[in-house]
């Protein structure tokens, strides 16, 4: 028994087991030395009996082995129990950030494509003259999102969140805004085609130096945004209200607003000459130009 004893405290002593571990299998032989006599005399005669060639002899640890595994398969359990918990705990929270949390990685010169991220927290992808396709985030938290120089093709924001995205100097195709949540969110330099936002609310937008062409704007709530020194063509909003928004220097060519609401925005240098309009309502509003927005659209 001291034998054994000290093969304990020395696999302690290594790491191999932990403290409470230790304690419990120190417990085991000293309940193993209190037996009856009778059994110790039985595992006596089966320790005596000759080993099979190529059979590990592992009398000599006595119950140790099987104490051992017994006590880490239940540290392991308790593990894997709690993970299980935490897991659970995080989408009982918020609902969607507890599943999957990523890290993408940054960089420049590659491709970035046919990834799908479904309810999940995605932060700090920056990508520098890449090509970002055939992506899509559904129902996820996107956070500090930048693509600088880039080719967005093919990608869909679905029912997300997207905040602190930076777009700038890049180009956008076929790309689906639906359902999510905007802000802080920066197009700078970059050209937009056949790209959609739809049923989405977006909070301190900035479009400036763009050009967008058949884009479509439908459904959405806008504050607090600004945009400047850009050129749409083909382009259509219906079923928006901006707020507290401000559009400065940009042309609208074969362009359509319908059902649009204007709450306390300021509208300079804009050439609506070419604005196809169909019910827009002015509340709180601050026009400069374009014969005081077309006799404030008549």
């Amino acid at each position: 028994m001291k034998e054994e004893i000290l093969k304990i405290m020395d696999m302690n002593k290594k790491g191999t087991i932990s403290d409470e571990q230790a304690a419990e299998l120190l417990s085991a032989l000293k309940a193993e030395d209190t037996e009856p006599r009778e059994q110790k005399e039985q595992k006596e005669q089966t320790r005596e009996r000759p080993k099979r060639d190529g059979a590990f002899d592992l009398s000599e640890l006595g119950g140790l082995v099987s104490e051992l595994v017994n006590v880490s398969l239940e540290g392991a359990m308790d593990e894997v129990r709690g993970a299980i918990k935490d897991v659970k705990g995080s989408f009982n929270k918020s609902g969607v950030s507890g599943l999957s949390k990523t890290t993408p990685p940054t960089g420049s010169g590659f491709i970035f494509e046919d990834n799908k991220f479904h309810v999940s927290n995605v932060t700090g992808l920056e990508l520098n003259d890449c090509q970002f396709c055939d992506n899509k985030f559904q129902a996820s938290n996107i956070s500090g999102l930048k693509v600088t120089g880039g080719h967005l093709l093919d990608t869909q924001f679905q029912g997300s969140s997207a905040d602190s995205l930076r777009l700038n100097g890049s180009k956008l195709e076929d790309v689906h805004f639906q359902g999510t949540k905007i802000s802080k969110t920066d197009f700078e330099g970059s050209k937009l085609m056949d790209v959609h936002f739809q049923g989405a609310s977006v909070k301190a937008l900035l479009i400036k130096d763009s050009q967008m062409a058949d884009t479509h704007f439908q459904g959405l709530s806008v504050s607090t945004s600004e945009i400047s020194n850009s050129n749409f063509t083909d382009t259509k909003f219906k079923g928006c209200s901006f707020k507290g928004s401000k559009l400065n220097n940009i042309t609208l060519s074969e362009c359509e607003w319908s059902d649009i609401k204007l709450i306390d925005c300021q509208i300079s240098n804009v050439d609506l000459s070419e604005l196809r309009i169909r019910s827009v309502n002015l509340e709180g509003k601050t026009i400069n130009s374009t014969e005081e927005f077309l006799e404030l659209t008549r």
